[in-house]
């Protein structure tokens, strides 16, 4: 299926004559025969290069790395400054990394114009590997009669195409030994490379069926204390540079009226500003312009369909949206400025999940380049509403073929396409029963939450508090989370904690620490995080969490290693994930 995405703001490319709407297919045709190297030397830049040969039929000669050289996935790591002296006259660049503005202008300082960009193909690719590889053995199963319990285990995504990236020999990487001491890794400096959340509201002008907010009669929605605003501004003073979610939590930040004066405020302070939103409302010209200084900019948009969407979050309106978007986009560009990143959420239900394909075309249409598709946990506030964990196996199939349909639409349109292993696993399970739910019981459809329980940041559920020990955590993993070496959470009433599953749950003394964000940032609660992290010695709620694969300690020991020294490298244009 081919989706023609429009594509602003590309860079001067390796066909001065293609038009913007191209497709990858037609952006890699010319590449065939030419000298191809990936700037970007993780594991973008490897899952790059195995669907550039194995869809494409495109050899790579080798990564690029800013400051680092050496080899990875059995090809050679070139440093820049080598590259542009060697090798630059007789090849093309495929830039692979989420560094990419930052890249792309060192190479036109360079008078390197033979170059494209490759940042999101390559995921959505090996996310589409990983989809199918969960499902399809499980579903060619169940056609046959086998029972789940005795199913083998699904093909890796290496068998289907998406490698696993193996550790590279990269010369001075300085790597941790599994003996050697960790305290170099526990207390990290807070600076411009970490990011804050500091939502505002709890408000909303919707009433999604899964969200608490369906209760229209509750009145007693939190605010963040001034108190708490001035001191974070205060925090993040010293730190310009830094992301802050400017939002987030359970409202919705256009809803308050001094929104904008707010977000002027950390603005002012070399803040680069987020925000997840709704956009249902139509947005004056002057709001569009404040979020159009914006650096990123998350919509929830469930389905392109309005019925569908209106009844799901009710109060909103794919025509609006839409409209916001583009009025944003025009904002930025009226005055000559780079418009912000916008992504898309889209939460997945039984309404919904036939027709995820055409968000993901949405996205492309509008020039997004990342769509998360998010599980539906637990029961609904609206009776009427529930996951999909009720789907028939012919209901699901089709549900597997939409979001297949996506994936093709993400990689050939450049833009990410992730979809939340919940999903993928609730729809395997769906996989696994008759092919009709008259043949055996169906599941139990989650019942509708009653309307009183409260809206609030999520904490810890009962039984998981963040630090209790966790069983059965097998001996030598842990969960690769980089949270708590890069993100601070404020709550309205001054709670902190680094993931949004609340671990850890503390409250500074704030008092005591005056305006030394540091002392947030390397309090004990999330030194002990760390620790345990690194250590494997996980808590129940990081054991459980979904969110994070499972991997070797000495793995993540490797990613903090690597995070923390390209964190202080002067010019820091690369991630240790490229």
């Amino acid at each position: 299926m081919k989706i023609r995405a429009a594509l602003p703001h590309r860079p001067q490319t390796l066909r001065k004559d293609e038009a913007s709407m191209a497709t990858l297919a037609d952006r890699i045709k010319p590449l065939k025969g030419r000298r191809i190297y990936l700037f970007g030397a993780g594991d973008c830049g490897v899952h790059a290069r195995h669907m550039l040969e194995k869809r494409f039929g495109v050899t790579v000669c080798g990564f690029i790395d800013s400051f680092r050289s050496g080899t990875l996935d059995g090809l050679p790591i070139v440093r820049a400054d080598t590259f542009h002296a060697e090798h630059a006259q007789n090849s093309a660049v495929l830039i692979t990394s989420q560094y990419w503005r930052e890249i792309r202008d060192g190479l036109r300082a360079r008078g390197h114009d033979r170059y494209d960009l490759l940042v999101h193909a390559p995921v959505s690719w090996r996310n589409l590997n990983h989809f199918q590889s969960k499902l399809v053995s499980v579903d060619a199963a169940a056609a046959n009669g086998v029972p789940p319990g005795r199913l083998s285990p699904a093909a890796s995504p290496q068998a289907d195409g998406a490698p696993h990236v193996q550790n590279t020999d990269v010369q001075d990487t300085g790597s941790l030994t599994a003996d050697a001491p960790e305290q170099s890794l526990l207390t990290v400096p807070f600076n411009s490379d970490c990011s804050v959340d500091l939502p505002l509201t709890e408000r909303c002008n919707l009433r999604c069926g899964y969200c608490p907010h369906h209760d229209t009669s509750r009145k007693d929605w939190s605010e963040t204390a001034p108190w708490l605003v001035d001191r974070v501004h205060a925090f993040l003073t010293p730190h310009p540079g830094v992301r802050i979610e400017l939002g987030g939590g359970a409202g919705e930040t256009t809803v308050l009226k001094d929104w904008q004066r707010q977000a002027e405020r950390f603005m002012a302070i070399g803040s680069r500003l987020r925000m997840t939103t709704n956009l249902a409302r139509e947005l004056r010209w002057d709001e569009a312009e404040t979020l159009s200084r914006f650096f990123h900019i998350s919509v929830s948009f469930d389905s392109v369909d309005s019925r569908i969407l209106k009844s799901v979050r009710v109060g909103a309106n794919p025509a609006k949206i839409v409209f916001n978007i583009a009025q944003i986009r025009a904002a930025a560009m009226a005055v000559g400025r780079e418009p912000p990143s916008f992504n898309i959420q889209a939460v997945v239900t039984d309404k919904s999940v036939a027709l995820v394909d055409q968000v993901a075309a949405m996205a492309a249409a509008l020039g997004i380049k990342y769509v998360r598709y998010i599980a539906l946990n637990g029961g609904t506030y609206d009776a009427a509403l529930s996951g999909i964990a009720g789907l028939a196996r012919d209901q699901a199939r089709k549900a597997v073929a939409a979001f297949e349909r996506a994936f093709e639409i993400g990689i050939d349109a450049d833009i990410t396409i992730e979809v939340d292993d919940e999903v993928s696993d609730c729809l395997a399970a769906c996989l696994s029963r008759p092919a009709t739910l008259e043949d055996a019981a169906a599941p139990a459809v989650p019942e509708a939450i009653p309307a009183a329980i409260p809206a609030a940041i999520p904490v810890a559920e009962p039984g998981l508090v963040a630090g209790a020990p966790a069983e059965g955590c097998p001996p030598g993993k842990t969960r690769l989370c980089l949270e708590p070496w890069t993100h601070v959470i404020f709550t309205y009433d001054g709670t902190v904690f680094s993931c949004c599953y609340g671990a850890p749950t503390f409250r500074p003394d704030y008092a005591a620490i005056g305006t030394d964000m540091n002392a947030i940032f390397n309090d004990e609660p999330i030194r002990d995080l760390r620790r345990r992290l690194l250590t494997g010695d996980l808590s129940a709620l990081c054991h459980n969490c979904l969110q994070k694969p499972m991997v070797a300690v000495s793995d993540l020991r490797e990613k903090v290693d690597a995070l923390i020294r390209v964190r202080r490298q002067p010019c820091n244009v690369e991630s240790p994930n490229g």
